[in-house]
């Protein structure tokens, strides 16, 4: 059994070289000035550092007068951490702007136009050619300003025309003249990753402002750093008192995202704005998807030694909503109309799954995430012999409880950031006064099985009064728990646990004491109740 963190680690190491050499050599020739910048980042990003976390972080952003968050402009996580950053600001009851890179400088009249509701969205992103002077998605960075109509918050655009250098100073500026004319603010400044190095912009910035002031960068995904790192509870850094980074997604889904970004955007001649970003956000529609989702099948079978023939792996057929009415088709053919309409409602919802019976399989996009989690689906069917139970609930529940871990597993060896409810966030949706109820039921029943696991005491008989959209989506939430369990503590498994958790996974039809026996072994007496997903 070759499943260790040094196996997957030379998987990853291997995915990332080759996906940041496709993404690079779409952008041609580097310009000298470029790479200076990029030789600058790599030099910051070898310093030593130490491991932090949320709190400190917080605490340094609570005391620091301008924050400079670094962007990737095709990666929507970096926006969601600023999102978070901005929760925490909200909260503190003090004043603050966004500076963005994104907009330039003499569009600032139009963003006013627009925080005003005096120009629609659409309006607005025609005024400032978009469509020409940015490109990246908008979606990664439309919550902003409806966070700052909601709130009132200025945004002031900080781009403008120049060599790099140009750009920096005149960004500096800007945001020097605010903080002067607005002492009061905070300012959450979001610039492109190479711009925020401490020479960078926040060295002009201080060249600028004559008073005191408190600043801190927050670098993001640091491809050196990633490599450093010897667990994923470290997901901040620390380089010095006003210099953090955090270091919530590996970094070969930065160079993916830039490669989608290359093929289904930039080159696409019939671009069209309203369409395309408004409605449907930065899709990856690539012809490419069929043989990502064999290279993850391929990479999972040698990993874990399962043995399945390469020609077997091979024999699969990927739908999306363009071939809507081949799958409607398809769905008919089981003539069970409860069946159907639950396979309906996946699809509405954007939720992928495998056909019974076949191996023909629902990808609503194809991202990394959704394909390895596939791979993980079709080991699995290929080594059941495409089993679908059609009878009792319990089984029906363990059967898509197997395909989840075994997604879950899948998707994991590829990008170790991904994160999933565990017990703390089960237990406060159960709660939550927020969710629609069908959604919140599923959190009581998913909470209710674990706490018969953990006392000891769970039943075969409390599956046969639900429905397929609670027993689908209990087990999708305990399978994503299990999964995640494992791969945060492998090392500490023996061999003997490992291969019997692979196994029970990949290569049988799960039965009711499998699943009590793979709970003892996956806690072996911890307590599940404290298992809580990472802030970042």
């Amino acid at each position: 059994m070759k499943f260790s963190k040094e196996e997957i680690t030379n998987i990853q190491k291997t995915l990332y070289k080759n996906l940041k050499k496709r993404a690079i050599s779409y952008e041609g020739p580097p310009s000298k000035e470029l790479l200076s910048y990029r030789t600058a980042q790599k030099k910051i990003s070898n310093r030593n550092f130490s491991i932090s976390n949320s709190e400190e972080l917080f605490k340094k952003i609570g005391a620091s007068d301008i924050i400079y968050l670094g962007d990737i402009h095709t990666l929507d996580q970096n926006s969601k951490n600023l999102e978070r950053i901005f929760r925490f600001l909200k909260g503190s009851n003090e004043k603050f702007a966004f500076a963005l890179e994104f907009v330039l400088r003499n569009h600032q009249q139009k963003i006013d136009n627009y925080l005003k509701n005096h120009i629609t969205e659409f309006e607005f992103l025609d005024s400032i050619n978009y469509e020409k002077s940015w490109k990246f998605p908008w979606k990664h960075y439309r919550k902003i300003f409806y966070f700052s109509k909601k709130y009132k918050i200025p945004i002031f655009g900080l781009n403008s025309q120049g060599t790099l250098k140009e750009r920096d100073l005149e960004a500096a500026k800007l945001i020097a003249n605010f903080k002067k004319n607005n002492p009061g603010y905070k300012i959450l400044v979001l610039f492109g990753e190479l711009h925020i190095i401490p020479q960078k912009i926040p060295m002009m910035v201080s060249s600028l402002y004559s008073d005191y002031f408190d600043h801190l960068i927050i670098h993001q995904n640091l491809d050196d750093v990633f490599w450093k790192i010897k667990t994923l509870d470290h997901s901040i850094i620390k380089f010095n008192e006003k210099e953090y980074s955090l270091q919530v997604s590996p970094p070969w889904i930065k160079y993916e995202s830039m490669i989608n970004w290359w093929e289904n955007i930039i080159n696409d001649p019939e671009y069209d704005l309203h369409e395309y970003i408004l409605e449907r956000g930065v899709e990856s529609l690539s012809s490419e998807a069929g043989e990502k989702l064999l290279f993850f099948a391929k990479t999972i079978n040698n990993t874990l030694e399962l043995g399945i023939k390469t020609e077997d792996l091979a024999n699969f057929n990927i739908l999306s909503l363009k071939n809507l009415k081949t799958l409607l088709s398809k769905i008919k053919k089981f003539k069970n109309p409860k069946f159907e309409n639950f396979l309906k409602e996946l699809i509405t919802n954007g939720i992928f799954f495998k056909l019974p019976f076949s191996f023909d399989y629902y990808c609503p996009n194809y991202s990394s995430n959704k394909l390895a989690g596939i791979s993980g689906v079709h080991l699995r069917s290929i080594l059941i012999n495409n089993y679908f139970p059609e009878k009792s609930k319990i089984d029906t529940f363990l059967h898509f409880l197997g395909n989840f871990l075994a997604s879950y597993i899948s998707v994991k060896v590829f990008n170790p950031y991904k994160k999933c409810d565990l017990y703390y966030e089960i237990e406060e949706k159960c709660n939550s006064k927020n969710l629609p109820l069908i959604e919140k039921n599923v959190f009581i029943f998913s909470k209710f099985i674990l706490d018969k696991l953990f006392t000891n005491c769970l039943e075969k008989g409390i599956f046969e009064s639900k429905d397929l959209f609670e027993l689908y989506f209990s087990s999708r939430i305990i399978g994503y728990f299990f999964a995640e369990v494992f791969h945060q503590q492998m090392e500490t498994f023996s061999e003997e646990d490992k291969y019997f958790i692979t196994s029970i996974t990949f290569k049988k039809s799960l039965q009711f004491d499998d699943f009590q026996v793979l709970y003892k072994v996956l806690f072996n007496e911890k307590d599940l109740k404290k298992f809580k997903k990472r802030y970042f």
